[in-house]
């Protein structure tokens, strides 16, 4: 292989590229720039998965909110009209809300704008024990967030 080690007029040609970098600066600078991209695409993700949470979550407050009131100051009345409203949403009166019981409300509204895929983050969010219903403990936390008046 080595053809200078047994030719004596052998000598390095000046164009003969030479080596400055190692091959291992290569690797780690080529994981480094991976390890920055992954990065930037899971705070980018994470971005993204909230702003469809807020979104949702808006959506399904303006609804509530044009479905009935709650007022701040009067618990008694916040209290029946949670239990009422939680009642209207599980139709098969079985204790929980699933999954279509609360689409076929949300997409009742004419005009309704919320896509599948907000309407599934929303579900995830309500859904906190990720059962695929929604109990009427997860609601009261849910609608406490809301913030509804």
């Amino acid at each position: 292989d080595d053809l200078c080690g047994t030719d004596p007029n052998c000598s390095v040609s000046p164009y003969q590229e030479q080596e400055t970098m190692k091959a291992g600066a290569i690797v780690g600078f080529s994981l480094l720039g991976a390890a920055v991209i992954i990065v930037m695409l899971v705070v980018w993700y994470q971005r993204k998965v909230n702003n469809l949470k807020k979104t949702a979550k808006a959506k399904f407050m303006s609804r509530m909110a044009k479905s009935f009131k709650i007022h701040k100051d009067d618990a008694v009345d916040t209290r029946h009209e949670l239990i009422k409203k939680f009642d209207f949403l599980d139709n098969d009166s079985s204790g929980t809300i699933s999954r279509e019981e609360l689409w076929e409300y949300i997409s009742k509204e004419d005009g309704h704008d919320m896509t599948e895929k907000e309407f599934d983050a929303l579900f995830r969010v309500i859904d906190s024990d990720e059962s695929g219903e929604i109990d009427f403990a997860e609601f009261l936390m849910f609608m406490g967030k809301l913030n509804l008046s």
